[in-house]
């Protein structure tokens, strides 16, 4: 069983299945189940299983904040395509993907969507000829409608050895299945169903990500409130330590608990990262006017109470539901943080000339205003943009805690890397 996987046995033959064929024709996976059971867990291992078998891996894990943020979601799946694939592309395809991925002067010309898909299948192709190719795609509900269009454009049109591995909520609409029916050879797509886990799967669980051994009793008490959801059920055991478990207790009260535990200087940088799509220590030491050495001791406590961790220079939260609680209780009347009025973005991601970042809580006597997507300004992010706007958050959609837990996102377990270990 693959690293950081507990007691999922059938999926993990389910996804090494999937992979031999892979090998041999085009095929895809679809990783579905309820929010916080697991799906993300099972994504990264196959992710992780193709890369050992040799594969070319392609992978996005698209965020709610950046899904109105056009061709994003495609810019992730090229970013470690190598250079000469791209150059080798016709012209009117490499001038399409250079302004997907915002490189040099792409002129004033509107981005055809065509091209854009018709080069992500030839750097697939392309690709294919050498060795057998991965796309990988988490939470297939964010994806950004462009990139969409793209890969199922090129979903039809795929050969060779090519595979497709995706989750998504099984609560979400089943038209975001780019994949089924699509392939060609319908019968070569796959989809795995994720159900709750064991008593003794959670205990193994809690006992990995907490280093807690709690009591039969209380870990029967947690599996039959968490119905075998694991991120809920780490939920429980960690506020189990300070005292008994109510029947009545909400993941979202859990959620705002642990969130609770850490300083107000904490608190604000946590809401930085959860107003940008991609948190970066430069993102956030921007939003708070602080120097990056400060971000990162801030962000220590964060760490050290499992808020957050790092991929490479990103700063993500252990679980998406953090994120989403802590932006939904700073949107509560009476609430100490307030929503940025501008978006915390890279300049790529910026939709005007007026970057500046966020402005927080204990920067300003004021309290801060809603903010609402601006119309793009600038010319080259203008032709990337949905017509409604480029802005990081979309107004009006932004989903509170309560309504994301119709079961509660999926556990992701990345290896942790202190912040001490990346400053040194």
């Amino acid at each position: 069983m693959a690293a950081g996987v507990v007691s999922r046995d059938a999926e993990c033959a389910a996804v090494a299945r999937f992979l031999d064929a892979a090998t041999r024709e085009p095929s895809s996976l679809l990783i579905e189940g309820e929010a916080g059971i697991g799906k993300t867990t099972i994504w990264l291992a196959g992710v992780e299983q193709a890369r050992e078998r040799d594969f070319h891996v392609l992978a996005t894990r698209p965020a709610q904040t950046e899904s109105v943020l056009s061709y994003v979601a495609l810019a992730d799946l090229l970013s470690r395509v190598d250079a000469t694939v791209l150059d080798s592309l016709p012209h009117p395809q490499r001038l399409a993907l250079d302004r997907v991925l915002l490189r040099g002067d792409a002129g004033d010309a509107p981005t055809d969507p065509r091209a854009v898909a018709a080069a992500f299948l030839s750097v697939i192709e392309t690709l294919a000829e050498v060795g057998p190719v991965l796309i990988g795609i988490d939470d297939l509900q964010w994806l950004d409608p462009s990139s969409a269009a793209a890969v199922a454009f090129t979903a039809r049109r795929l050969s060779g050895a090519v595979g497709v591995i995706t989750a998504m909520r099984s609560d979400a609409s089943p038209a975001l299945d780019l994949f089924r029916d699509r392939l060609p050879r319908p019968e070569s797509s796959r989809r795995l169903v994720v159900g709750p886990l064991s008593l003794g799967a959670l205990r193994t669980i809690v006992a990995r990500r907490l280093g807690l051994s709690l009591p039969r009793p209380t870990m029967v008490r947690i599996h039959d409130i968490s119905r075998g959801n694991p991120f809920y059920a780490l939920q429980l055991a960690y506020s189990s330590v300070d005292g008994e478990i109510s029947m009545q207790t909400t993941l979202s009260d859990l959620v705002r608990a642990r969130v609770s535990e850490v300083g107000t200087e904490t608190r604000e940088a946590l809401l930085a990262a959860a107003c940008a799509g991609s948190p970066t220590i430069d993102l956030i030491a921007r939003a708070m006017s602080v120097t990056h050495s400060r971000v990162a001791e801030i962000l220590d406590e964060a760490e050290d109470h499992k808020l957050i961790h790092y991929e490479g220079h990103r700063v993500r939260f252990s679980h998406p539901l953090l994120a989403a609680g802590i932006h939904a209780d700073a949107r509560r009347p009476g609430a100490d943080a307030c929503t940025p009025r501008s978006p915390v973005s890279s300049p790529s991601q910026s939709c005007g000339p007026d970057t500046s970042p966020c402005r927080l809580p204990s920067q300003t006597n004021r309290r801060c205003t809603p903010w609402t997507p601006r119309r793009c300004r600038r010319p080259t992010e203008a032709r990337l943009a949905p017509p409604q706007s480029c802005s990081i958050w979309p107004s009006a959609s932004v989903a509170t805690l309560p309504s994301v837990i119709s079961g509660q996102p999926d556990i992701t377990c990345t290896p942790r890397t202190s912040t001490k270990q990346r400053r040194g």
